[in-house]
Order: C-alpha cells, then sequence, then structure tokens
C-alpha cells in the first residue's frame, strides 16, 4: 500500500494500479485547494470571488429566521424596547408583564437607563422596580453605575421618603457603593436630613448593608463625615452624630442602653476636623476633589498659548489615563480653539510624518475617554465652550438636546429665546466644526433627537446655561426677575441649582438694569416681576446654605463702584481689607485675588474720567502692586496677614 496526499493505491500482482479516496470529496477538494495556494506565487490564495454570492432573498430568510437564545421570551422583549429608546413603551410593557405574572427577574443593565427615564418622569415607583433588577456592581460597567448615580440624585429629589430609603437601600445591596456619597449628601441635605428617625434608620441600614459586602472603615467613615456635613449645611436642627450619640444620655433601663450601645458602636465614626468646625457653628468651604497637577496645568497652559492643539490634547488624554477627572474649564478651552477649525495639523513623530486629520476624528480620541469614565463632563464642557465662544443661542440648543429640564430654569425663557433668535442665528453657516456639529443635529430626525438618553444637569451646567439667559435678554428688568424668581422658589440644598455660581449669573446684568437699586440696603423684592439686590441675594445664599466665594465678592464690588457715591465707596475699601485680613478666624470674607482688582479696575476705566474716579484707580492700582509684592516675597501660611 503505497500513500500519497491523502490517496491509496492498492498494488496488485498484474495490471496497473487502481487509486482510491480514503477522504471525502470535501476533504480532497480542500486539501487540493490548500496544496494549490502553497504552490502558487500570488499569496491570496483561493479567488473568492469566482463563487457565488448569497442571494437577497437568503439574506432575508437569515435575518427572519428564528434565534436561539437562552435569555427568555419578555426579557428581551423589554431588553429591545429599552435599547431603541422607547422608554415609554418599556415602561408601560413592564406594568403589563407584571401583572401577567411574567418573571422578568433577570438582571439587565438596560434597566438602569429605564430606571433614570421614569425616576426624571416622575414615576418613582416604576424606578424603584427597575432599580430591583439591575445586576450587581460586580458585573456592571461604569455607564451603569452613571445611570444608577443619576436615577438616585432624581429620586432625591421626588421627597418621597420611602422611595428615598428603598433605593438607597437597593443601591447598597447590589453594590453600588461608589455612588452613594454624592446621594446621601443630596438627600441629607434635603428634606430628608430634617426627620431625625427616619434619617437614623437609613443611616444605620445602610451601614449594615455595606458592612455585609466588606466595606473597609475608612470609606465609612468618609460617608459618615459627608452625611453629617450634608445635615449641617441642611441647617436640621440635630444630625445623626447628635441623635445617635444623644440616645445614651436619656434616662433608660440597662438592656436598652446595651441595644444603644451596640448600635453607637456599629452606626457612629470618628470625625475629621472640617466636620467638627461645622459642628461648632463655623464656616467651612467644601473641599475639591481630585484635580489635575499644577505641573499638567502649566503644560496645557504653555501649549494653549502657542496654539499647539495636538499636545493640548495629549495632556488631557494623560490626566484621564491616570483616573484624574480634568477641569471642565481645560476642555472647554480645549474645544473652543478646535472648534474654530475643520481640520487639525497634527505634528511629525518618530513613526510617521505630519498630517492633517478632521477635528471630529482629532477630539475623538478624547472624546471617548472622557464619556467612559467621567459620564457628563463631555457635555458640560461642550455647553461651557459654547458659552465662553459667545455662541449662546448654541448653549440653549444644546441644553435643550442634551441636558434633563430641571425646574430651577424656566423653559419659557429657553422657548422664547430660540424661537426669536434661532431662525436668524448665522452661527450654522461658518465653516467651522462647530457649525458642523450643529448642522448634523438639525438633520437628525426628531424621533431620533428624542431618542437619545439625556443627562443629568450639574450645578456648572445649570450656572451655565443661565448665564447664557441672561446674555440672550439682556438688560431686561420682568425677563431677568422672573428667572431669578423661578430659580429662588425651587432652589435646594443639594439639587442641581444649589451653587454660587447660579447666583453669580445675575448679579453684573441686575446691577446694569439698576445700579443704584442694586446696591441700596432699603430696596426690597416684594414680588417676582423686580429684580433682587445685593442684599437680598445674599440673604437667599445664606438660605440655600451657600457661601459666597471670592468671584462673588468681585462682582458685589464692582456692582458697589458703580453707583460711584462715596458711601459705596468707603463700603468697597472695608470690604478689600476685610478680604486681605487673616483669613484663620471664622466667618471671615474669602481672599481677594488679582482678578478681584483688576474687576474694579475694569469698571472704573468704563466711567467718565473726573478727578474722583482717577484718584480711585490710582488706589486700586497701588493696593494691587503691593498684594503682587507680599505674592512674590511669598511669606508662607504661618506669617503676619496681608494689607
Amino acid at each position: 500500500m503505497l500513500r500519497h496526499a491523502g490517496v491509496v493505491y492498492a498494488r496488485k500482482a498484474s495490471g496497473p494500479c487502481r487509486p482510491y479516496s480514503a477522504l471525502t470529496a470535501a476533504d480532497f477538494l480542500r486539501a487540493q485547494a490548500a496544496r494549490g495556494a502553497n504552490m502558487e506565487a500570488d499569496p491570496r490564495g483561493i479567488d473568492y470571488d469566482l463563487f457565488e454570492s448569497p442571494s437577497p432573498e437568503y439574506e432575508r430568510e437569515k435575518r427572519l429566521a428564528p434565534a436561539v437564545s437562552d435569555t427568555p421570551a419578555p426579557v428581551a422583549t423589554m431588553q429591545r424596547v429599552i435599547r431603541q429608546g422607547d422608554f415609554l413603551a418599556a415602561s408601560r410593557l413592564f406594568e403589563q408583564l407584571c401583572e401577567l405574572g411574567t418573571l422578568l427577574d433577570m438582571p439587565l443593565d438596560e434597566y438602569a437607563h429605564a430606571a433614570r427615564w421614569c425616576a426624571a418622569s416622575g414615576q418613582v415607583q416604576q424606578a424603584v422596580k427597575f432599580l430591583h433588577r439591575v445586576p450587581s456592581a460586580s458585573t456592571h460597567s461604569l455607564d451603569t453605575s452613571h445611570q444608577v448615580a443619576q436615577t438616585l440624585l432624581w429620586l432625591a429629589q421626588a421627597h418621597d421618603h420611602d422611595v428615598i430609603e428603598q433605593a438607597v437601600l437597593t443601591a447598597a445591596k447590589h453594590g453600588f457603593a461608589r455612588v452613594l456619597p454624592h446621594t446621601l449628601s443630596a438627600i441629607y441635605q434635603g428634606p430628608f436630613g430634617g426627620s431625625p428617625h427616619r434619617a437614623q434608620s437609613l443611616w444605620c441600614a445602610v451601614v449594615d448593608e455595606l458592612r455585609a459586602r466588606d466595606t473597609d472603615v475608612e470609606f465609612l467613615t468618609h460617608l459618615y463625615g459627608r452625611v453629617v456635613r450634608a445635615q449641617v449645611r441642611g441647617r436640621h436642627h440635630m444630625s445623626i452624630h447628635d441623635t445617635l450619640l444623644g440616645r445614651r444620655e436619656s434616662g433608660e433601663s440597662v438592656a436598652e442602653r446595651m441595644q444603644n450601645t451596640k448600635l453607637v458602636a456599629r452606626a457612629v465614626f470618628p470625625l475629621d476636623i472640617r466636620t467638627e468646625a461645622l459642628l461648632r457653628g463655623e464656616n467651612v468651604r467644601p473641599r475639591r476633589g481630585a484635580r489635575m497637577s499644577l505641573r499638567d496645568r502649566d503644560r496645557f497652559s504653555h501649549h494653549a498659548r502657542a496654539g499647539d492643539l495636538a499636545r493640548m490634547r495629549s495632556v488631557l488624554l494623560g490626566v484621564a489615563g491616570q483616573g484624574t477627572m480634568p477641569s471642565v474649564e481645560h476642555v472647554a478651552t480645549l474645544l473652543c480653539m478646535a472648534a474654530r477649525h475643520e481640520h487639525v495639523d497634527m505634528p511629525a513623530s518618530d513613526t510617521k510624518p505630519a498630517y492633517r486629520v478632521s477635528t471630529g476624528m482629532y477630539l475623538r480620541p478624547l472624546r471617548r475617554r472622557l464619556v467612559s469614565r467621567f459620564p457628563g463632563l463631555w457635555e458640560t464642557a461642550t455647553l461651557r465652550a459654547r458659552e465662553k465662544e459667545g455662541d449662546w443661542l448654541g448653549a440653549l440648543r444644546l441644553w435643550q438636546r442634551r441636558f434633563e429640564p430641571i425646574a430651577g430654569v424656566r423653559q419659557a425663557a429657553v422657548d422664547e429665546l430660540l424661537a426669536q433668535h434661532g431662525a436668524s442665528s448665522d452661527s450654522l453657516q461658518r465653516r467651522t466644526y462647530a457649525a458642523a456639529v450643529a448642522r448634523n443635529s438639525e438633520r437628525r430626525p426628531g424621533h431620533e433627537r428624542q431618542a437619545r438618553p439625556r443627562i443629568m444637569p450639574t450645578p456648572y451646567a445649570v450656572a451655565t446655561v443661565f448665564r447664557a439667559l441672561v446674555r440672550g435678554y439682556g438688560p431686561q428688568a420682568k425677563p431677568l426677575a422672573l428667572m431669578y424668581a423661578s430659580f429662588v422658589d425651587r432652589v435646594m440644598p443639594g439639587g442641581p441649582e444649589a451653587s454660587v455660581a447660579c447666583f453669580e449669573a445675575f448679579i453684573a446684568m441686575s446691577s446694569r438694569v439698576d445700579p443704584k437699586r442694586f446696591v441700596s440696603p432699603r430696596a426690597e423684592r416684594r414680588h417676582a416681576s423686580q429684580l433682587p439686590t445685593m442684599w437680598t441675594m445674599l440673604r437667599d445664599m445664606q438660605k440655600a446654605g451657600l457661601l459666597p466665594r471670592s468671584t462673588t465678592w468681585t462682582l458685589f464690588l464692582q456692582a458697589l463702584a458703580r453707583d460711584r457715591s462715596r458711601t459705596k465707596w468707603h463700603l468697597v475699601l472695608r470690604l478689600l481689607r476685610a478680604m486681605n485680613a487673616q483669613h484663620d478666624a471664622p466667618q471671615a470674607l474669602p481672599r481677594a485675588t488679582p482678578a478681584t482688582y483688576k474687576g474694579l479696575l475694569h469698571v472704573l476705566m468704563r466711567v467718565r474720567s473726573t478727578g474722583r474716579i482717577r484718584w480711585r484707580r490710582n488706589k486700586i492700582c497701588a493696593l494691587l502692586a503691593r498684594r503682587r509684592m507680599y505674592e512674590a516675597s511669598d511669606p508662607g501660611p504661618g506669617s503676619s496677614p496681608r494689607p
């Protein structure tokens, strides 16, 4: 027997050999094709264009053929409807399936999107039902965690205490511990924190759930401090720290005392210096999270001054890759500079020469990294970039289409400005990347635009849209007063409108409308159609639990300088001395920055030059030079007060 290439030759005593194959016909042809391809000089092998392509009928039958899946049919239907973006139909289908007794306990990531939509639409009970079916934190993605966080923030504004407790405990049970600090801060700073029994019972239940999942004590201590500080800033009578420790001082039996002692040992954690200062009644400014390092900020500023877009993007990509969130201002600066062009010139490298790329392709790597790691940052930076470029119509259009509407922002004002100026805007005709994005958005069908998931606005985004609205209306008293009344009546500690920047958006324009009335201590805002005064705003900030920052006092000082009277000028000098005094004392004003003096000079340069105005300019210039001299000497934190 002789074997060659899968063929068997049978040798007989006489006559020629008769070959027969030990392979099937398909295997033989496949072996011959492979052998021929290896022998040919053309490395492509078989020319598949010679074979007949599948017909349209075959493709249609293949598409309509029943798919074999392990997912139950009702769950697969829910998944398909939610992925299509039809959340109203998904909510109705979910109710119908629950009434029929259909088993829907299979966890899906898509339920987090449905829960957020239900919470934003006011269907709080339905949102909790969807939250129960979200998979545990060990298997979820960053997008699922973001959707759960936004759902909890929406439910915190619903003022339904039972729903709040169910949602928070569900998130803790499923392992979404990292979304709890912001959520519990908003909940305990609101009306929920004013109920001592509910606040204490929810905290103890959350601690038990987190301890059951082996959460470290350091995180629980941090969370406990956040909750106590939120209650103090919410102006509540007693915090959970006071109620938990105060129960041991009341007259009680030995068994109750032992039980309460165990409760205190399980649910009470040590407080840090900032929290203890707040409990004593001192004003403590909120601590900022991890920010870009000074070296990265200097590098970004250097490349921005040089107009090097490629290296600016490289800095932000490196910062995001380290897990640190870039600031909105840095991302907005990059978007402003890139959106003015249709193409970006990339420098040469060791592997390839210089080349040109479209602006969309240039921004895509940064956008993907920011969207995946910091949800909402890209849209907020885009909104800020529109406002920085002076395109307040583009900012309002982006707000209306991409962000969730909130009660504090008057929707009628947004619709009115877009109806008045939207058609006559020439921003869509420019040959820039921003105009191309706007044109593509205009061509998008309405049902596709509504199907896109909206973003829960941050206080930064709310302040940006307020500035755009104020710029759109200009010095018109009645629209500005109605916007401010709608904002102040609905601002709540911990909510998206609870930001000093939202108040700052109204200061400059209100001062321009009536400079004398704005700084007058005798003027009052008696009804919604009247603009606020400086003193009214300070009281409203105090009610909202907010502390004016250096930028706020700079705007107030500019408003006082517009009055031109000697009384207000003396008040300006007194405030500047207070802002330059020792800042370790409680109730101290924020430190004056060089921008404070430059802002005053900006106002004094825009008025008619007289002897008194020139003297005031020289006074501010002398104070600014003195401040720069002390900054250059760098005395350090333990030195004497600045002049």
